[in-house]
């Protein structure tokens, strides 16, 4: 009997390290915005729960959320694909209400959810937590104004797509009518336009796509390319386009960056 519950105590032990080292695994990929493998994603979400009984750890959570809504199940199956989402935007709206949680991560789990929810279908109740968590991020830049400038651009970036999404007028960012600081920026700008053409594809029937034609037209590094794909789960607009009754050069538009983007991921990093 003894050697029985030594065995079983020995078995627990290497499956706490096995799924901790997955999670650690994952939160290495979330901060450089790739998606970690579906195996890997499954024993991080079923360990995960247990896991934050004993340990408060928004930040595994928030890497855990990153990778479960990214996890897609066929480019095909839009259903299947904004469940995922659907589940990943839950954990995340979990910790954003936790009044345990400190205001980082709260900023965190809010930029990460609004990343998610600013490229799925709304409902009124999606719509009304789309303005609750804009408002909460205009509410942080506000208040952090020694937040790190490319992270504030970024939260900026996200407020305009959202904008776009609720048909309100996009106000260019400070600083956008200046020469890029480099290339990268310049790739950001001109993605920025990809994005808010597509966004304005969701709410209005004939937007205007100059600019995000334009943008892709002078194209990106592809590396570049593959990890804001990733990171900013553009697959997920991309498919709320496809599954809208939207212009037809919405759709063009839909297809060439897809096109683009899957040109990206196949290239060796």
């Amino acid at each position: 009997m003894r050697r029985i519950c030594l065995a079983a105590t020995c078995l627990i032990f290497l499956g706490v390290g096995f799924a901790e080292w997955q999670l650690r695994v994952l939160r290495a990929d979330y901060q450089q915005g790739q998606v970690g493998g579906r195996a890997a994603v499954r024993v991080a979400a079923w360990y995960l729960p247990a896991r934050q009984l004993l340990l408060t750890d928004p930040g595994a959570a928030i890497a855990t959320a990153f990778h479960v809504a990214r996890q897609q199940p066929s480019a095909q199956d839009f259903p299947a694909a904004m469940r995922q989402a659907g589940l990943g935007f839950g954990m995340l709206r979990d910790i954003f209400l936790d009044s345990k949680v400190s205001m980082e991560w709260k900023n965190e789990a809010a930029f990460e959810a609004l990343t998610l929810l600013v490229r799925m279908p709304w409902d009124d109740t999606l719509a009304r937590e789309a303005s609750q968590l804009s408002m909460h991020l205009q509410t942080a830049l506000l208040q952090e104004p020694s937040a790190m400038l490319d992270e504030a651009q970024m939260v900026k970036d996200l407020l305009s797509l959202v904008a776009a999404r609720q048909g309100n007028v996009v106000v260019p960012g400070v600083g956008s009518d200046t020469v890029p600081a480099d290339e990268q920026d310049a790739w950001r700008r001109e993605l920025q336009s990809v994005r808010l053409g597509l966004a304005r594809c969701v709410q209005a029937p004939e937007p205007s796509l100059e600019a995000a034609w334009t943008a892709l037209d002078r194209g990106f590094g592809q590396n570049w390319l593959r990890q804001e794909w990733v990171a900013g789960w553009d697959s997920g607009l991309l498919q709320t386009i496809q599954a809208t009754h939207v212009s037809a050069d919405c759709q063009r538009l839909a297809a060439r960056f897809s096109s683009m983007a899957a040109v990206a991921v196949r290239l060796p990093q």
